[in-house]
């Protein structure tokens, strides 16, 4: 629903993976009238943040997320790493963790 003298940030839209799904009246498709949840000056924060990393303004950030991409496409392309596979080990040494904290946790309390 939306307010009739409601600020931007604060009109409701709803809204699929980021995306609105109709166009408020007198607004444009932009990713900017997206998700109304998020507040203006927010948005404008994330996306001068995107862009300074795009644009390569603290070359250890954008290395850092070139290095990361690249590393995660090695994996994929070359290792034949699937995301089923790769979710199964996360979610295993998960509960490894887990089991190892508790143990720990045990023995120093004894």
């Amino acid at each position: 629903m939306v307010r009739a003298h409601a600020e931007p940030w604060q009109a409701r839209v709803p809204c699929l993976f980021g995306l609105a799904l109709h166009r408020p009246r007198g607004a444009s498709w932009s990713l900017g009238n997206a998700c109304s949840y998020i507040r203006a000056d927010t948005r404008a924060r994330a996306l001068a943040a995107l862009t300074d990393l795009a644009l390569w303004k603290s070359p250890q950030q954008s290395g850092a997320v070139l290095g990361g991409a690249t590393a995660v496409f090695y994996v994929f392309k070359y290792l034949q790493y699937t995301v089923l596979a790769l979710v199964a080990h996360l979610l295993l040494a998960t509960v490894v963790g887990f089991f190892l904290w508790t143990s720990f946790c045990r023995f120093k309390n004894r």
